[in-house]
C-alpha cells in the first residue's frame, strides 16, 4: 500500500527474493516499469528484528 495515497499494489510472489522474511505492516520498495506501471522487484529492508527461540 502506497502510504500518501493509500494505493494498494498487487505484486506476484515471485517478484519477491526471499518472501520469507516479510512480515504484516513492513515497508518495502516496489520497483516500477516507468512505461508500463508495472511492478518488477521488491527490494526488502537490509535489517530486520526477528525472534529466534
Amino acid at each position: 500500500m502506497d502510504n500518501e495515497t493509500f494505493e494498494q499494489i498487487v505484486v506476484a510472489g515471485n517478484l519477491v527474493n526471499a518472501p520469507q522474511f516479510l512480515k504484516d505492516g513492513q515497508e518495502v520498495f516496489v520497483l516500477v516499469n516507468g512505461e508500463t506501471d508495472q511492478p518488477i522487484g521488491v527490494e526488502l529492508p537490509e535489517k530486520i528484528d526477528v525472534l529466534v527461540t
